[in-house]
């Protein structure tokens, strides 16, 4: 079994740092000395996971054409989603809309009854 020092493994890790595509954001705000390489690899990973979620769901990425003004996961998430592939569950999280019991649905503080919510519904998918 291979033993590595630690001076090695950290090596290692600023290695994988370095394959990681930052934007010049994100290189901006974890700098040079700012962030740990291994808790900057897990904030790369969750937000490439959210990117992933999100996408599949059928929101669309925003990109600009100026590299350094790329939008990030939270800036996409306010695009409009793809509404032909959206699920009645997927509107319900995406209209904020939490589900209560016997058929009742709660939106902004305001209950309402199912019928009411799957007419919604269906107008916004017309």
């Amino acid at each position: 079994m291979s033993c590595w020092t630690k001076p090695e493994l950290e090596n290692m890790l600023e290695d994988v740092v370095n394959e990681l595509d930052l934007s010049a954001e994100m290189i901006e705000k974890h700098g040079q000395e700012g962030t740990a390489p291994a808790e900057l690899v897990r904030l790369v990973l969750e937000e490439k996971d959210k990117q992933i979620f999100m996408l599949k769901r059928g929101f669309k990425q925003i990109e600009l054409k100026d590299e350094n003004k790329q939008l990030h996961i939270h800036d996409v998430v306010k695009s409009l989603p793809n509404k032909n592939e959206m699920t009645f569950e997927d509107w319900l999280m995406f209209k904020k809309i939490t589900k209560k019991e016997n058929s009742l649905y709660k939106l902004k503080g305001v209950t309402y009854n199912e019928d009411v919510i799957k007419k919604a519904y269906k107008i916004y998918l017309m």
